[in-house]
């Protein structure tokens, strides 16, 4: 099946390129592939269906009927090898975290679990305080808030996808939060963090460094 790209315009939400820049680069996407095996001869780029990008206002299954909310982060889960073909991640993904950091809550979503991270050393001078959201995964067991991470080492598997998701493929769903204050651990939900005063959501494409390109086809 030939397979439409186009190149990916990184950037990032209302947030000044001064504060945004205090920020590295992730080993995140590099971890990921060397992981689970990837990196022998199968992988050339991520791809994304534009459902799946920050700020996308529709889904990318089903209908692809409209979000209740512009989409707070990046869903991962297809990728093009050097035979340009479109593979997919699966349930056995090992899913790495982007930083240095602390686990700092583990809820539940609607396809699986969700870890919540924070780096509390990647805002240099700035003082910004900076927190990654993994959802629809199933951690790793022992994981739970308090356990200090190192930046790259898997923290747990994708989740499958089970009930009425008609069309829908396992996932990572990648978000990115920054705040000039600490935000209680309480806060850091779902519920909050698209709402929230305090905390201001970034691209996650900014800080990855492989490759990426989105598709309109199916």
């Amino acid at each position: 099946m030939a397979v439409a790209f186009h190149d990916v315009i990184n950037r990032s939400k209302d947030l000044a390129m001064d504060e945004f820049t205090t920020l590295p680069r992730s080993g995140f996407s590099d971890c990921l592939i060397r992981e689970n095996g990837l990196g022998r001869g199968q992988f050339e780029r991520w791809l994304f269906y534009p459902g799946m990008l920050f700020e996308a206002e529709s889904e990318w299954w089903g209908d692809q009927a409209a979000r209740n909310r512009p989409h707070e982060g990046l869903d991962i889960c297809l990728y093009q090898n050097r035979r340009n073909q479109v593979c997919t991640l699966d349930e056995n993904t090992k899913i790495p975290a982007m930083y240095d950091g602390v686990v700092v809550g583990v809820i539940k979503d609607f396809l699986g679990q969700t870890i919540v991270m924070e780096h509390r050393d990647l805002g240099g001078e700035s003082g910004l305080h900076c927190y990654t959201f993994f959802g629809h995964t199933r951690p790793a067991e022992g994981l739970a808030a308090g356990r200090s991470v190192t930046g790259g080492e898997p923290i747990a598997l994708l989740s499958g996808v089970r009930g009425s998701k008609r069309g829908m493929l396992p996932h990572l769903h990648l978000s990115v939060s920054l705040a000039s204050i600490a935000v209680p651990y309480d806060r850091l939900h779902w519920r909050h963090i698209s709402t929230s005063s305090a905390l201001t959501l970034i691209d996650p494409l900014q800080l990855l460094t492989q490759p990426v390109a989105v598709t309109d086809e199916a």
